[in-house]
C-alpha cells in the first residue's frame, strides 16, 4: 500500500507569502534603497518601500514558527541533517563563486573557508542559528510535547510576550 503525504494547502501558501515578504525586506534593505529613502521619507516612493519591506522580521518568525511545527510531526535523522547541510554548502560556495567572478572579493585560502563555514556563530545571521535549530528540534519536540494544555498556554504566552 502506497501512503502519499497530505499537504497543507494553506501553510504551504502562507510560507509561501512568508518568504516572498522575507525577499523584499531583504531588498529594500540591502540595496542600497533606505538612504534614498531618507532623503525623501514621506515621499510616496519611500512610504511604498517602507511598507513593501517591512515585514521581513515578521516573516521570519513565521517561517520558523512553521518549520517548528512541521518539525515537531517529522522525525529528524542524520541523513536529513546532512542533506540540509550540504544544500546549504552548495549555495554559499555558488554565491561565493558568483561574487569571486564579478570581482566583488579577491580568492584567498583563508577568506574561502570562512565564507563557506555554515556556523561561525549564533549572531551571524539566519543560516548558523537555523542549523543549531535543526539540531535541537528533537529535544524542543520532546520537551513541548511533555507540556499539559496549561503549561502550554504558559509558554505560548511568554514567548508571546519575549
Amino acid at each position: 500500500m502506497i501512503t502519499t503525504k497530505v499537504r497543507n494547502s494553506n501553510l504551504e501558501l502562507f510560507r509561501i507569502i512568508v518568504m516572498m515578504s522575507i525577499v523584499a525586506h531583504h531588498y529594500v534593505v540591502n540595496s542600497g534603497l533606505l538612504d534614498l529613502m531618507n532623503e525623501d521619507p514621506l515621499g510616496p516612493k519611500s512610504v511604498f518601500l517602507y511598507i513593501f519591506g517591512m515585514w521581513g522580521k515578521t516573516g521570519i518568525n513565521c517561517f520558523v514558527m512553521i518549520t517548528g511545527y512541521f518539525m515537531c510531526k517529522s522525525e529528524i535523522t542524520l541523513r536529513k541533517f546532512l542533506k540540509l547541510l550540504l544544500e546549504i554548502e552548495f549555495y554559499y560556495i555558488i554565491i561565493y563563486l558568483i561574487f569571486l567572478i564579478s570581482g566583488n572579493i579577491e580568492f584567498s585560502i583563508k577568506g574561502f573557508l570562512l565564507y563557506i563555514l555554515p556556523v561561525k556563530g549564533i549572531n551571524q545571521g539566519f543560516t548558523s542559528c537555523y542549523l543549531l535549530f535543526f539540531l535541537l528540534m528533537p529535544f524542543l519536540s520532546i520537551g513541548v510535547k511533555a507540556l499539559n494544555q496549561k503549561q502550554h498556554m504558559m509558554l505560548m504566552a511568554l514567548c508571546l510576550a519575549i
